[in-house]
């Protein structure tokens, strides 16, 4: 898991310009960063 969380992060410049638009490439990184973000804005909203 840290492998995986090190290669994105060292990947995700190149990889947002490069593939800029193309949902399977984007970097683990910020997939889970909008997962959460989406998570965050359901248990808001839930709660009111």
């Amino acid at each position: 898991m840290g492998k995986l969380v090190h290669d994105a992060g060292s990947r995700s410049c190149t990889a947002a310009t490069e593939n800029k638009g193309e949902r399977g490439h984007r970097p683990y990184i910020e997939d889970l960063t909008a997962h959460l973000r989406q998570e965050l804005n359901l248990a808001a909203s839930s709660f009111g």
